[in-house]
């Protein structure tokens, strides 16, 4: 009797068991085989905030087109693109359904809303919390991912949060094709371009285990960004997945010589690779001007770091037919200087933080606390040359005290930050200096 009693227990718990397992391989399953053109599952979304009930399924919304914001806690570049999230809803109404997808639970949601005064404004854009949904997971290779999915519950795109444009938005309720970069799911450019293997072999199946040195240049994959440098000795050398232009330049600005050297395009034409202004043309740029890398060393050889980027930097300025150099000369910079002499900045001490914060509808406002004044100069000055030609701000305020600055804006504009610093008596002015650059110009062919 008792054999009988364990066998039918073990019976069971190997239901539950094989149960369990399908469960999460069909969620697996799910994650691995949907893509542009898949039907999307009829999700639950069990955990909600921000929807009455607390709960609903996909299908709730048919006939609807619906956006995914798959997000995650950890994400500063997710919470801060809600409130403009938030907007697009109200502003579309029933026309559309947008829901903040979590990645995470609801315990992870209430810690992270006690410090984030973004996340207590989010008050009308539902938010569902569920990081058990694990296929869900599979579709996004990085946070955040916006999935697309039309009325009749066709994923129609998976692309980034850029592309959330009203002008989008509009062209997507209208019925109108989405000509996004789309992501593809987790983890398949090192399943698609692995490290170890080269670029000219992927795709083609050649062999080329007797080649001993190359260096290529290819156009964009259809994959996100990815970059690796290998010292040595086995497999030495660099690939790069889609990067621009800007983003190679990035190794000249680590130089010792170069830190905080200010970029000098020298010709019109050059300020082509600089990232365009208008989100709604930031794809059709993306498309054009990114590029994918890979220098490949002799083996059996440990080489420096500095002698593979010195390689790839001849590369680079052959590819986009440049020359790069780093010198001092006469160029425009802004002048961070001192209006009166009372001291509106000094900090009232604790532990030094930044937080970005909602300010003016979804612009992002920053707040400064503890931080040394050379710091803040370098913060505003990337924010300011993110977007346009970039720019360099020079210190001339010599203030030696760890200080507390707040910008009620995003830092994006000049006269914006101008007008951040002068609640604090000081000024911003624009003057040439000589300073060091690095200078990129055409290449005389």
């Amino acid at each position: 009797m008792r054999k009988c009693k364990l066998f039918r227990l073990l019976a069971i718990m190997g239901l539950i068991i094989v149960g369990a397992t399908y469960s999460v391989a069909g969620q697996e399953k799910y994650g691995a085989l949907l893509h542009v053109g898949s039907k999307m599952p009829d999700l639950l979304f069990h955990t909600m905030v921000n929807y009455p009930g607390g709960k609903a399924r996909l299908s709730d919304f048919a006939g609807k087109p619906v956006i995914l914001d798959l997000w995650h806690v950890q994400c500063g570049a997710c919470i801060q693109g809600m409130p403009k999230m938030q907007l697009l809803q109200r502003k579309f109404g029933n026309e559309i359904q947008i829901i903040a997808l979590g990645m995470n639970n609801i315990s992870d949601y209430k810690k992270l809303k006690k410090t984030s005064s973004i996340l207590r404004d989010i008050t009308t854009l539902p938010l569902a919390l569920q990081a058990d949904t694990l296929f869900i997971h599979n579709l996004a290779d990085s946070y955040p991912t916006h999935v697309w999915i039309d009325r009749e519950g066709i994923i129609r795109a998976i692309t980034n949060s850029v592309n959330s444009t009203e002008k989008h938005i509009q062209e997507f309720i209208d019925g109108k094709a989405l000509d996004f970069i789309m992501q593809k799911p987790k983890n398949s450019i090192q399943r698609m371009y692995p490290n170890d293997t080269s670029m000219l072999v992927q795709g083609n199946g050649q062999n080329l285990k007797n080649l001993a040195y190359h260096s290529l240049f290819t156009g964009r994959l259809d994959y996100g960004e990815a970059s690796e440098i290998n010292e040595g000795p086995i497999r030495p050398g660099i690939k790069i997945i889609n990067s621009t232009l800007m983003d190679f330049l990035i190794h000249w600005r680590n130089d010792e010589t170069a830190q905080h050297a200010k970029l000098v395009f020298e010709t019109e034409d050059l300020k082509k690779y600089l990232l365009p202004n208008d989100d709604d043309s930031y794809d059709e740029w993306r498309k054009s001007n990114t590029y994918c890398y890979e220098l490949s060393l002799p083996e059996s050889v440990t080489y420096t770091r500095d002698y593979v980027l010195a390689c790839m930097k001849e590369d680079v300025q052959r590819f986009f037919r440049v020359d790069i150099k780093i010198n001092k000369q006469l160029t425009n910079c802004l002048v961070l200087y001192r209006l009166d002499s009372v001291d509106r900045i000094k900090t009232k001490g604790g532990a030094g933080f930044l937080k970005d914060y909602k300010s003016n509808g979804y612009n992002k406002g920053t707040l400064y606390t503890n931080f040394p004044m050379k710091t803040v100069i370098e913060q505003v000055e990337a924010d300011l040359s993110r977007r346009q030609e970039p720019v360099k701000i020079i210190d001339e305020t010599n203030y030696k005290f760890n200080v507390d600055i707040k910008f009620d804006t995003k830092l994006d504009d000049v006269n914006l930050v101008r007008a951040g610093f002068k609640k604090y008596g000081l000024g911003l002015k624009e003057e040439q200096r000589i300073v060091d650059c690095i200078v990129v110009s055409n290449a005389r062919l």
